[in-house]
């Protein structure tokens, strides 16, 4: 056996050493931070709780600010259109003159 091939072999033993280490370390990292969400969890609960009340609150008063300002724009709007189709029709309309 050569040299090269005892120094690739060792090569290969400490990569692999390497490799299963990290993966401890992976699985280490993993396993603490399942730990913590488990105590963080019910905090987080609260909070995701309280911004979808603020989102629901948020979005009755953006629609309620919505129909306030709209309704005069589509009521002018629909009135409007409703004088220019009376006019048009009674342009179209021939004049009796007895």
């Amino acid at each position: 056996m050569s040299t090269l091939d005892a120094a690739t072999n060792a090569a290969v033993v400490v990569l692999f050493a390497e490799l299963f280490v990290l993966s401890l370390v992976l699985l280490a990292a993993v396993y603490w931070a399942v730990h913590g969400l488990g105590r963080l969890w019910p905090r987080l609960r609260l909070w995701l709780r309280i911004a979808n009340e603020w989102t629901l609150q948020a979005e009755v008063l953006i629609a309620a600010a919505m129909r306030r300002a709209l309704w005069p724009i589509l009521f002018i709007s629909g009135l409007n259109a409703g004088v220019r189709e009376t006019w048009t029709t009674l342009r179209r309309r021939p004049l009796n003159h007895g």
